[in-house]
This record gives C-alpha cells, sequence and structure tokens, in this order.
C-alpha cells in the first residue's frame, strides 16, 4: 500500500514565541478521497518519543474523518521544530504523515491518507519536514544544501524495498499577507512565478516539481535513508511593487512498497 507524507516548506524565516496551546488537527481520507470514521490516529513526538491520540468518528458528517489534540499533552512537552509522526489505522488500512511543529503558526492540520495493507509494512519520514528559506530577493535561487537545511528521507520501519515519488500538492501559493498567487513552473520564473526543484535519490541535479508524481528513487531499500534538496527560484517581478510577502507551500512525499 501506499504512504504519504506531507513537508511543509515555509519560504520565510519561523518567529520563535511562547504558545499555550497548539493544536493537531486534520482527516482521515481513504485513497478515493472519502472521509474515514473509526480511525485511531496516533501522534508521536519524535524528539521525546511522547505519544497522544485521537479517534475519529465523534463528530457529525461532513467531519466523520476529522481529529484533534494538543501537543501540549505530549508528555515532556514540545518544542519549536519537533516533528510530529502521524499514523492512522483502521480495519487493515493505514497511513502516515509527518509535520515539524512551528509555534508561529499555533498548530498545525496534517491530513492523513490511509491505504490497504498488501501484507507487507511500507514505511517513509522525512526528518526534519520542514524548511525555512527566509526572506528571497526577486530573481534569487536559493537550495536547502546552501542553507545546511538538506532533508533526509528514511525507510525505517519498511518490509522491503520501496519506490519513493515527489510531488508539488498545489500548482499556485497564495502569500498569507496580500494573497499575491504565484504560479508554480517548470523554466525561467516570470511575473508572478516560482519554480521549485528537488534533487537526491535517482535524480542527480535538479528537476522541477509538478502536481504529478515524479520518482525520486525506482527501489529504496528498507531502513536507509537518502539526502532531498531542494530548490527554488524567485519571480522575476511582481505585479506591483509591494511584492514582500509571506508564503508556505507542501510537496509530498509518497512511499510504494514494490
Amino acid at each position: 500500500y501506499n504512504v504519504g507524507l506531507i513537508i511543509v516548506l515555509a519560504l520565510v524565516a519561523s518567529v520563535n514565541i511562547v504558545a499555550a496551546d497548539y493544536v493537531l488537527n486534520g482527516f482521515v481520507f481513504y485513497e478515493n478521497g472519502t472521509q474515514c470514521a473509526g480511525a485511531n490516529v496516533s501522534m508521536i513526538n519524535q524528539r521525546t518519543g511522547g505519544v497522544i491520540y485521537n479517534n475519529t468518528g465523534w463528530a457529525d458528517p461532513p467531519y466523520e474523518g476529522y481529529y484533534l489534540n494538543d501537543a501540549g499533552n505530549f508528555l515532556g512537552g514540545y518544542e519549536d521544530g519537533d516533528v510530529v509522526l502521524y499514523h492512522a489505522v483502521y480495519n487493515g488500512y493505514q497511513g502516515n504523515a509527518s509535520q515539524a511543529i512551528n509555534i508561529s503558526q499555533g498548530g498545525q492540520m496534517v491530513n492523513i491518507t490511509i491505504y490497504e495493507s498488501g501484507g507487507g509494512t511500507a514505511a517513509v519520514t522525512v526528518s526534519d519536514g520542514s524548511i525555512s528559506f527566509g526572506n528571497l530577493q526577486l530573481n534569487a535561487v536559493e537550495n536547502t544544501a546552501d542553507i545546511g537545511d538538506t532533508q533526509v528521507i528514511s525507510t525505517a520501519g519498511a518490509s522491503g524495498a520501496q519506490k519513493i515519488e515527489i510531488k508539488l500538492n498545489s500548482s499556485s501559493v497564495t502569500g498569507i499577507n496580500n494573497g499575491r498567487v504565484l504560479s508554480f513552473v517548470t523554466g525561467s520564473p516570470g511575473n508572478n512565478e516560482l519554480k521549485c526543484e528537488f534533487k537526491g535519490g535517482d535524480v542527480g541535479s535538479y528537476t522541477a516539481l509538478t502536481t504529478a508524481y515524479q520518482t525520486f528513487d525506482d527501489s529504496m531499500p528498507a531502513d536507509t535513508t537518502a539526502n532531498l534538496d531542494i530548490q527554488l527560484t524567485m519571480p522575476s517581478s511582481v505585479s506591483n511593487d509591494d511584492y514582500y510577502d509571506d508564503y508556505q507551500f507542501e510537496i509530498v512525499v509518497k512511499a510504494t512498497l514494490l
């Protein structure tokens, strides 16, 4: 079966503040997109090993696949940057996801897709699961190797080799403050355009990401790791002079047991 993992990439510097509560919530979906009521969701603080739980199905439709907890319930607490591993199980279906805590956001919504077990165990994690590129100027090109934030894909716990694939979760990203939309492109970015590329695994040079899955490694052995680097090329121009804004978008990494 397939296991999807979401990496959240923040294009602005993170702001560290103290938060009284940090909500962990989202929906559990079957692969066909319908919500799953009755799934058990475990949330694990990768740094401390603390585990908290919630079940879906307690909310009325159309929220029957919704789960909810708070990072403040972790034994040992939580810190900015802690990676939370999510695991959902229901009636022979399983799925995983992960996301790093960003206190400045006040919480995180992580959706989990569950897949029917095929007699083996698929497993994939990405550490630390969050990238902050800071403030980037027009025409800037920067990658995670430059800023010392190369991500590590791990297949620890898988029962065999897996195909690892990667894609953008959306074809555009909207500014948090002024609402400007930047569209992802595969060529040189023009006005209000942005390019996001990846490198690692079987891919030896930076390759533009799209919303279609591309192969990162066509047969990654169990219990191994591989580096993943992400590169951004900023727009050549924007629609007005007030171009500073905060942008966040998601990349999906999927493992398929071979």
